[in-house]
């Protein structure tokens, strides 16, 4: 009986984390930051890389 509710519990787990990622990974596709919604320094780099590739 413990073998099944482990079982659970660490499908639980792994699935949990592989929904994370997989939003993780879509918002970032979609070429916005998920980590934040402010002007940080990554994303002013970004859209200074991409000002001059286009110039």
């Amino acid at each position: 009986m413990s073998v099944i509710i482990n079982s659970v519990i660490v499908i639980a787990i792994i699935g949990g984390a592989g929904f994370v990622l997989y939003r993780h990974l879509k918002k970032s596709s979609q070429g916005s930051c998920p980590a934040c919604d402010y002007d940080c320094p990554a994303k002013q780099q970004m859209k200074k890389h991409q000002a001059e590739k286009h110039v």
